[in-house]
């Protein structure tokens, strides 16, 4: 019985909704892309490039959340892929500054 539920958890997991989005960090939020570790999952990282910024393969539940974790770093991480996601965000960032220019 015990082997059947441990297959079953590692089926279940694996079977998990994934979102995976390419980006690059700046460097001083490094450190808390890795401590927020329940909403994101860092796949993978590269050195940093030219501009020191780090590339890096983020791995999201779904869209929403990759949107939501996205904004709260503003201006410190840009989305390389896919681009209807960096569209979505910049819609979205957009709709906060016409809310609050009119109120």
């Amino acid at each position: 019985m015990a082997t059947y539920w441990e297959q079953s958890k590692v089926e279940f997991v694996q079977n998990l909704p994934n979102y995976d989005v390419q980006v690059e960090i700046h460097p001083k939020i490094m450190s808390r892309i890795n401590f927020t570790g329940k909403f994101v999952k860092v796949i993978q990282t590269e050195n940093p490039n030219e501009d020191n910024w780090i590339p890096a393969t983020l791995a999201f539940n779904d869209k929403q959340e990759a949107i939501e974790f996205i904004l709260g770093f503003a201006n410190k991480i840009k989305i390389v892929s896919p681009k209807d996601l960096s569209d979505k965000v910049v819609s979205l960032a957009k709709s906060v500054i016409d809310f609050y220019n009119h109120e």
